[in-house]
């Protein structure tokens, strides 16, 4: 095309005659056909290289998390176990990650009478920021050095909001500590409005919480909640060199329950392991984690997923879920409420933004459908 751009304008200029106008226009016509006759015929000798091969699998096999390029968000409102297993999980998050996890600290605008008060008070040890974020360093070693942010605003929710909204891919509140709850009215607004994933954590009872989670536990039903439960799960398993544990619930009723499309069933129950992880997730095709898969019977009361998890000795479980709010209570599904408060182990709930997980499967999950009543986590991980 600039060929002939160029030769017409020096036809215009008189620049070029008519006989060598008409000689370019004319190769320019043939190489034009002749370029893809001759890549057709060469690049059939053209091998991919091994690390192209690996490049290409694993753009392919992200899931909902890029890990290379993720960007981590930890609001603090204060110390204690909840707001540590968040800094521990999200070090794991941001283990691979080119951007470093940052930690923000928001708080109210003070009077000057409160500047003036504080002025002459000693600090209190559980809200020094810089000292708890140094106590967290150990969890960070082989990672980018986390940074702290301090934000003054009258809204937390709204500031933290505003934060999430520059690019954050995950943001990781730590439970609340009031009734033994995840969250109050701050928590509510967060995950309703929240423009990337959230993940709330939860410390187990006692929790000592001196050394990264290793044994990971993860129910899983079928449904998009539970898969992107399982790729958070791996996604630190593989910074921790962690084990994971996928409970897999068998329904004769439900003939869809490992359909990664939602379409019709494409397992049987003699599929190994490694079958049954490749239609989980594609994921697995790359990671070097291979969780152990444990199959049990449908229960609609989820005991058994329960009784699983308790036997097998898990400090972590892993729960995709969505905020199935009513009159701007955050809830979770009765289940998923009842397994958080009496599960000894640490908790961390998964709640993916569907938006952001649609655009992040679009060649996995057809976008013009939506999930049905049987993919949504309503046994194991409702």
């Amino acid at each position: 095309a600039m060929e002939l751009v160029v030769a017409t304008i020096g036809l215009t200029l008189g620049i070029l005659n008519q006989e060598m106008f008409s000689i370019i226009v004319v190769v320019a016509i043939a190489t034009s056909f002749m370029a893809p006759l001759g890549l057709r015929l060469t690049m059939r000798k053209v091998r991919m290289t091994e690390e192209e091969s690996r490049r290409i699998l694993v753009e392919e096999s992200k899931g909902a998390l890029d890990c290379e390029r993720l960007r981590v968000l930890v609001p603090l409102e204060g110390g204690g176990p909840n707001y540590a297993a968040a800094a521990i999980i999200a070090a794991g998050l941001g283990k691979r990650s080119a951007y470093p996890v940052e930690f923000l600290h928001v708080q109210a605008p003070l009077r000057l009478r409160e500047r003036l008060s504080r002025t002459f008070q000693r600090a209190d040890p559980a809200l020094d920021m810089e000292a708890w974020l140094s106590h967290s360093m150990a969890w960070f070693s082989g990672a980018k050095t986390p940074s702290l942010r301090r934000v003054e605003h009258e809204y937390v929710a709204a500031a933290i909001l505003a934060e999430a909204a520059t690019g954050a891919d995950v943001l990781i509140l730590g439970a609340t500590q009031q009734d033994n709850s995840l969250g109050g009215p701050i928590f509510e607004e967060v995950i309703q409005a929240a423009p990337c994933h959230v993940v709330i954590v939860k410390s187990g009872s006692g929790a000592a919480l001196a050394k990264p989670f290793q044994r990971l536990f993860v129910p899983f039903d079928g449904g998009v909640l539970a898969r992107t439960a399982i790729e958070f799960a791996v996604a630190y398993a593989e910074a921790f060199d962690a084990s994971v544990t996928i409970a897999l619930e068998s329904d004769p009723q439900r003939s869809d329950a490992l359909a990664p499309s939602g379409g019709p069933a494409s397992f049987d129950a003699a599929d190994t392991d490694e079958q049954l992880l490749n239609r989980i997730s594609s994921v697995f095709r790359v990671s070097p984690i291979k969780p152990e898969v444990v199959r049990l019977a449908y229960d609609p009361l989820a005991t058994a997923v329960r009784e699983e998890a308790a036997r097998g000795n898990y400090d972590l479980v892993v729960i995709g879920a969505e905020n199935r709010a009513v009159q701007n209570r955050l809830f979770f599904g009765h289940q998923n409420e009842r397994w958080i408060r009496r599960a000894g182990a640490a908790a961390a709930i998964v709640v993916p933004n569907l938006e952001r997980l649609g655009r992040a499967r679009a060649a996995f999950v057809k976008p013009e459908r939506r999930a049905t009543s049987s993919e949504r986590p309503a046994t194991a991980a409702s």
